[in-house]
């Protein structure tokens, strides 16, 4: 319904001479039977799938991550193609030293490492 009246005023703006240009993010909810879907964004051009939560529960959280370079004052890493364990140490390795140690904690509560 958003997506309807959004597009509806873009094109009412475009044939009053107020041309812009429809940048919307897409998303998409949905209740089917007990179930509650939720997406925001688009789902493709990611390197890997975070998962958070059980599946098996049917209460999760999937994140699609499409990082490809990450840049610090201590040096860079090429994250394309690596899991969220590689992920993981290669970020806390660009860390300072002083909050490795914090930072590989975190990973571990979370269990990416």
């Amino acid at each position: 319904m958003q997506n309807a009246h959004d597009q509806a005023t873009v094109v009412a703006n475009a044939l009053t001479g107020q041309a812009e240009v429809y940048d919307a993010i897409p998303w998409f909810w949905s209740n089917q039977y007990d179930l509650r879907l939720q997406t925001v964004g688009l789902s493709v051009g990611h390197d890997d799938i975070v998962v958070r939560g059980r599946p098996e529960t049917r209460t999760f959280h999937c994140a699609l991550q499409a990082i490809k370079v990450c840049f610090s004052a201590a040096g860079s890493a090429n994250l394309k193609g690596l899991s969220s364990t590689e992920h993981a140490h290669a970020l806390i390795g660009l860390a300072h030293p002083q909050f490795r140690d914090e930072l590989t904690a975190a990973a571990k509560k979370l269990n990416l490492i």
